[in-house]
């Protein structure tokens, strides 16, 4: 049978010494939120190669968008040519590069981004039923008390067959609170209140952008960052102040020195930029 070896270029053949890279030599500036939702976003490895390629020929060279042709991506990168227009293809459906003539340029409005992102789902806790246990002077646990009562509980549990089960043996349901057992409050040893689970705000502050901007991507609803960021506003600034910014915004965006907003998340982290620009332009 014949066989075929497949030989690997050593480091050597690449052309890699004893490397040592300073920032001297030259750097790519990228600003943290773009890479963070870089690689917060799913892609393949060809694509995440390629985005990378690109960030080095056009902001390595201070530049925001250069002429990049497949050849010279293929070359830098190792991949195939036809494994690069395809990649390139893919990303220009979904909105990450865009390329207007011979020009190319990553689109750094993430939140345009047809992808589908990491998201980790936050999962309440449910509330354990405690017993309630009254306790009467004469008969004051000790020891010797504790002992006979928890050998009765195991001797009775391991001879008698439960015909049903027991409320601590049932599913949880959220919407459910019909055990038997109180919910008592651990400091005051009083029956509390079932809890109430709170409503996300978050969609309503999607809507007020969708109302006085006419965006609404429908990625916002699994970004975390951009959910955490429509809490805050509500929470902080109220849905009449967001609104209020947001037309300001809107009549004033092509001014000079005007902060760009575009998702919730740049008006929670602007808001204090954008305030003062309000005042200045007031003067």
């Amino acid at each position: 049978m014949r066989r075929v070896l497949a030989t690997r270029q050593t480091r050597s053949e690449w052309g890699f010494t004893m490397a040592s890279p300073q920032k001297e030599n030259g750097y790519t500036p990228i600003a943290h939120e773009l890479i963070e939702a870089f690689y917060k976003c799913k892609m393949s490895e060809y694509e995440r190669v390629v985005v990378l390629a690109i960030w080095r020929k056009t902001y390595g060279w201070n530049k925001v968008t250069d002429w990049v042709s497949n050849g010279a991506l293929a070359q830098d990168t190792g991949i195939s040519r036809r494994h690069v227009i395809g990649a390139l293809t893919a990303l220009k459906k979904k909105q990450v590069v865009v390329k207007k003539g011979k020009q190319i340029y990553v689109n750094k409005n993430y939140a345009e981004w047809d992808v589908e992102w990491r998201v980790v789902p936050v999962r309440a806790l449910p509330l354990v039923p405690v017993r309630a246990l009254v306790l009467v002077p004469s008969q004051a646990p000790t020891k010797e008390r504790l002992k006979e009562t928890l050998k009765g509980e195991v001797k009775t549990s391991r001879s008698k067959k439960l015909k049903k089960p027991m409320s601590w043996n049932k599913p949880y349901n959220e919407n459910n609170h019909s055990d038997d057992l109180p919910i008592v409050d651990a400091d005051t040893g009083q029956a509390a209140a079932p809890p109430v689970r709170a409503k996300s705000a978050s969609p309503l502050v999607f809507k007020v952008f969708l109302e006085v901007l006419g965006v609404y991507p429908p990625n916002w609803r699994l970004n975390r960052t951009q959910r955490l960021a429509a809490e805050n506003l509500h929470a902080g600034r109220g849905l009449p102040a967001i609104r209020n910014a947001l037309n300001f915004y809107k009549e004033h965006k092509d001014q000079e020195f005007c902060p760009i907003i575009t998702s919730p998340y740049d008006l929670d982290s602007k808001w204090e930029k954008l305030k003062n620009f309000k005042k200045k332009n007031a003067l």
